[in-house]
């Protein structure tokens, strides 16, 4: 039961993470690689504040969220300079500078060996230790998001997003700023990334820069395009099915000595298997039904 409800409290930390991402790369078509680069910036964040500030969850979701929001727009004023490829490029120049810093502002990361001794948030007086309440918490944050995107997709907006995507030309005459929306929707997703790393410091009451790199942000942007970007539940089926799979393979009783190795190979032709057979993931693309 505890390893369900750990397991549980992990995809719901990953289903965040995809639907922030889907902001970007599946309303705008922009795809950012830097996503786990806010993640731990909302998770350092939040580790210093429950350490010697409060542990109120409310406060320090709000301060990390805000904090990932103001350096998404930081970030974004000098990335929307650019697109498509050069964009995805220049994000993941931003994750490698992230990661750096990660491992080197040792006074502030605890560099290497990380932050030990975090104390878990507290919601109205009572700790979100557990993994029932952290997984539960959580659920309640991802279904508000997918309400909010679900709306989103419905909603005239829907339209305009789609244009800046498809026909930038035709939203300029139309008298609209595109960047406007592009930084908006950036921000806020870096902002929900942080508010995920809240969570995630909280929850493991210790974090080191590993989970904070490029193949985290690679694995997060994964679970949008397999889910279906663009959708309102799309990336939440990729998150379950990305973090699901490997679990479930360490069942399959592979020999000890190549476990490992046939993991990732298994692993890895699933995941081709399903791109060949769903090229447009889980979730169809029909913004405005989602």
């Amino acid at each position: 039961m505890s390893y369900a409800l750990h397991l549980s409290t992990v995809i719901a930390i990953y289903a965040l993470l995809a639907c922030s991402l889907n902001l970007t790369a599946g309303f705008l078509g922009l795809i950012s690689i830097c996503q786990a680069a806010f993640f731990g910036l909302g998770a350092y964040t939040a580790a210093l504040l429950l350490r010697g500030t409060t542990n109120e969850a409310v406060f320090v979701a709000a301060i990390c969220f805000l904090v990932g929001w103001a350096a998404g727009v930081a970030l974004s004023t000098a990335l929307f300079r650019l697109r498509e490829d050069y964009f995805a490029i220049a994000s993941f120049a931003f994750q490698a500078v992230a990661t750096a810093a990660f491992f080197n502002l040792y006074p502030v990361t605890g560099g290497a060996p990380g932050i030990a001794g975090i104390e878990p948030l507290r919601f109205c007086g009572i700790s979100l230790a557990s993994a029932a309440r952290s997984s539960t918490s959580l659920a309640v944050v991802v279904g508000a998001l997918w309400l909010i995107q679900r709306a989103l997709l419905r909603s005239p907006a829907a339209r305009v997003l789609a244009a800046i995507r498809e026909d930038e030309v035709s939203v300029l005459a139309a008298g609209l700023d595109p960047n406007r929306y592009r930084v908006a929707l950036f921000a806020a997703g870096a902002g929900l990334a942080a508010m995920a790393g809240a969570f995630y410091a909280s929850y493991m009451t210790f974090i080191d820069p590993t989970p904070f790199g490029f193949d985290e942000s690679l694995l997060i942007l994964c679970c949008v395009v397999l889910g279906g970007s663009g959708t309102s539940a799309g990336p939440i089926f990729g998150a379950v099915a990305l973090v699901c799979l490997p679990e479930a393979l360490r069942f399959a009783g592979f020999p000890s000595a190549v476990a490992a190795n046939l993991r990732q190979i298994v692993f890895g032709t699933a995941l081709v298997a399903i791109i060949i057979l769903r090229p447009t993931g889980f979730q169809r693309a029909d913004r405005g039904r989602n």
